[in-house]
């Protein structure tokens, strides 16, 4: 068994909030369904030391694309908007568990950012990127 990341708490999250489709990486679109895709990766956070809760900062970047690769900004936005819906609807605090990974509670999810258009996508993907905030802890037993 592994120990819990942010990357695989960030997934974990997603996945629970509803959106199946997540990657560190974006595979190309005609694996995606050609429709739409979240990746995140840490761009800061703190670790408390006494409490042992981690808080990376995560940026999400929500893309979207048709069947021939052509942007569905709106599709983009959504995706956005559904992010930052699922910061404020209540969800944790939750035990989740990723594949082989040790068990993990998640305190709190903030949404940092408001989603803002990237563009000039050298794909031509349309692609939204926000900020959120994850509190989580690996859940271990006490010796």
């Amino acid at each position: 068994m592994q120990l819990a990341t942010s990357e695989a708490v960030t997934e974990a999250w997603l996945a629970h909030a509803g959106f199946p489709r997540t990657g560190t990486e974006v595979p190309d679109h005609t694996k995606w369904g050609g429709n739409s895709w979240l990746q995140y990766t840490v761009v800061g956070g703190s670790v408390n030391k006494d409490l042992r809760v981690r808080a990376p900062v995560m940026s999400i970047f929500c893309w979207a694309a048709d069947a021939e690769g052509r942007p569905l900004w709106s599709v983009a936005r959504q995706l956005g908007a559904q992010v930052v819906n699922a910061c404020f609807d209540g969800r944790p605090p939750v035990a989740l568990a990723a594949p082989d990974t040790e068990p993990f509670s998640l305190k709190a999810v903030v949404c940092r950012t408001e989603p803002q258009s990237i563009r000039g996508d050298p794909d031509g993907y349309a692609r939204v990127m926000l900020a959120v905030q994850l509190y989580w802890a690996a859940i271990t037993p006490i010796p």
